[in-house]
């Protein structure tokens, strides 16, 4: 018909002008009104990289360890659509780079180890939302001889199929795989072939430049893990599958593995060549150790299946060992896990079973499971059993000290623990003005509408803050956003000295804190800082490289900059310590420094601060995933917030109080 239309355009004949000319009419055309306008189509990469597509492909994919990047598939979620406007932005534009592969090794059970290689969380994405698109457009074209990666096809099936054949006549054959199959696909021609069925759709360019990527990392044919591989199999062995056909064999495959059944008229060696011939055409050859024939008077094995044309049952196998050295491959969601902090207000903590458990000091017990913490982090003189340290050494679990002041004491990391480097990175930002203004934006725009929320807590209306975070969102330089920060806590603490009575506030001094709460916001503020830092250094960063403060000497600026966004946590304990009555003037100790009076807490007054911080830290709250965690979890999920931000080049999203 398409022809016979061209011919008929050309010869300006036929009955139907309004349809085009030529030799034929379309009688369902000539009771239509009106013909629909042609349209432009979307190609397969659109389809692909669109949001509804990426994001079901994000909610199918499975956990793995991460790739060479260090992010995890809970990275991805928690970056939400940005990161994905991002990703199909990226490939628009031709910029999307393809990642590495991590090695980890995967113990056999017949001795020795293979490799697992294992790709980036965002290139397993991007893979996967292809594949779901691509597979929606050939499954009408592949064989029934196909029972793997199919929707609604399994094992179970396979194995049905297989007795049905052996029920049908077909009793002699070979139950055989593929020769390193993956590692043998020939993707030039696996290139080809999408380009004949799919011609000049974009995805094929970006599926050829991923094979090339592949090869320059010395990876032959289709990388096993990736999420393309599947369906990208089934199409290169799809001729196979008709020419077994053909020949009026019956072919039950699953992947590489299958069984080719002939009818007994049918010669043995004569079969096994033709299906040597077939393969021989795509570049495969049998596995000579795996290729048997099969035996008409036994059950044949198969996808652990024992299958006879009169029952299928399941083929026993003895259990397998239990083998710690490759668990980390899939159990490295421990990454995305919380941390646990053990500070004075826990009353001990020890391991048992599968948990670790805390007490606190009503004697309630809290039961952590070792799957779901991230890391430890010790405050002081703890109270913990040595249980602690050695089970978490065993679950890969680090451990860090640090004292009451937040400083990082020690470490106890693990073996096989890869704080993937982000230095370059990090550094790569703070040289980039662009990135330095929108951070800064959004942590100080934050910072302004965290005061104005605290103030507002305790029956306080200052609209001016309000004015100040929208203006700082705004900002157009460095100087022109710090002015507004400065103008917003001058505004902020203008109110102090009605909130903070019986004690003096005249405004916010440093150094030296001229009264008891200027001391006590000035040692709040040390607290979250050092306990930043101590956050940033286990996460990898840099703390004195900043993004807004400049680093100099011992300052580390990047957990400045981090702690903007937090400085109402150590305001709302000082607030908490005067409402409550907790702390007097009789808690602070003072002293004359030249023409003023110095003030700091003594001893009682210090504890009494310290056990006031850790309550707050430890409180919890519902973060931006609907979870509930405490702002010492909120400190890691800040820093893996950042490295999100730097890896996947998406904003960074402060905290915002309401």
């Amino acid at each position: 018909m398409p022809g016979c239309w061209c011919w008929g355009r050309l010869w300006a004949q036929g009955k139907n002008a309004s349809f085009g000319l030529g030799f034929y009419t379309v009688p369902e055309l000539d009771a239509a009104r009106q013909i629909k306008p042609l349209s432009r189509g979307r190609t397969l990469l659109e389809k692909s990289l669109s949001l509804p597509c990426l994001t079901s492909a994000l909610d199918a994919l499975s956990y793995s360890a991460p790739g060479p990047d260090g992010l995890t598939l809970s990275d991805l979620k928690k970056a939400g659509d940005p990161f994905l406007l991002h990703l199909t932005d990226s490939f628009s534009r031709g910029e999307y780079s393809f990642g590495g592969m991590t090695c980890y090794p995967m113990k056999k059970s017949s001795g020795g180890f293979r490799s697992i290689q294992i790709q980036n969380a965002s290139d397993r994405l991007w893979q996967r939302a292809m594949a779901d698109t691509l597979l929606s457009s050939i499954e009408t074209l592949l064989s029934h001889s196909s029972n793997a990666y199919r929707k609604g096809l399994n094992t179970k099936g396979a194995a049905k199929a297989l007795q049905s054949a052996l029920s049908s006549g077909f009793t002699t054959g070979f139950k055989a795989d593929i020769a390193a199959f993956f590692d043998s696909v020939n993707t030039g021609r696996l290139c080809d072939l999408l380009d004949g069925l799919f011609n000049r759709d974009p995805i094929i360019t970006v599926l050829a430049h991923w094979f090339d990527h592949l090869r320059r990392l010395g990876i032959a044919g289709l990388p096993q893990g990736s999420p393309l591989s599947p369906v990208l199999s089934n199409l290169f062995l799809d001729r196979f599958d008709l020419d077994m056909a053909d020949q009026n064999f019956r072919l039950i495959r699953y992947a590489d593995d299958f069984v080719v059944l002939f009818k007994p008229q049918v010669d043995m060696e004569n079969g096994r060549r033709m299906i040597n011939e077939s393969l021989s055409r795509l570049g495969l050859q049998l596995n000579p150790d795996k290729t048997l024939p099969v035996a008409s008077d036994r059950p044949i094995p198969f996808l652990g299946f024992l299958v006879s044309a009169e029952e299928i049952l399941r083929e026993e196998k003895s259990p397998k060992p239990r083998d710690e050295e490759w668990l980390q491959v899939f159990r490295s969601e421990w990454r995305t896990g919380k941390p646990v902090y053990l500070s004075n207000i826990s009353q001990s903590a020890f391991s048992t079973g599968a948990n670790l458990v805390v007490k606190d000091p009503s004697g309630a017990m809290e039961r952590i499971s070792w799957s779901g913490i991230s890391r430890i982090v010790i405050v002081g003189r703890s109270h913990f059993s040595g249980g602690v340290v050695y089970r978490a050494v065993r679950e890969s679990v680090p451990v860090t000290f640090i004292d009451i002041m937040g400083r990082t004491t020690g470490h106890v990391n693990p073996v096989l623990e890869d704080v993937t480097d982000i230095l370059s990175l990090q550094e790569q930002h703070a040289k980039n003005m662009d990135w330095r203004m929108q951070f800064g934006r959004e942590i100080l725009s934050a910072k302004i509408h965290n005061s104005r929320i605290l103030l507002r807590r305790n029956g306080i209306d200052e609209p001016g803050l309000k004015t100040l975070a929208g203006q700082a969102k705004s900002a157009e330089s460095l100087d022109q956003l710090m002015g507004f920060e400065g103008a917003a806590a001058r505004m902020y603490f203008a109110q102090f000295p009605g909130l903070v009575a019986p004690f003096d506030f005249k405004g916010r001094i440093y150094r030296p804190p001229d009264g008891p709460v200027n001391a006590m916001l000035s040692f709040g503020y040390t607290l979250l800082y050092n306990r930043i830092v101590s956050v940033l250094r286990d996460r990898g960063f840099n703390s004195k490289i900043g993004f807004i403060h400049q680093g100099r000497g011992s300052h580390h600026a990047l957990a400045s900059d981090m702690m903007e966004n937090l400085r109402h946590v150590a305001e709302r304990v000082v607030l908490a310590l005067i409402h409550r009555h907790e702390i007097q003037t009789d808690h602070f100790a003072v002293s004359q420094r030249k023409d003023m009076m110095v003030y700091r807490m003594n001893g009682d007054g210090f504890r009494k601060f310290i056990i006031r911080f850790e309550q707050t830290m430890n409180a919890r709250f519902t973060g931006s995933g609907n979870d509930s965690i405490s702002l010492n979890m909120y400190l890691d999920e800040m820093a893996d917030g950042l490295k999100r931000s730097l890896k996947l080049g998406i904003p960074f999203t402060a905290i915002r109080i309401n």
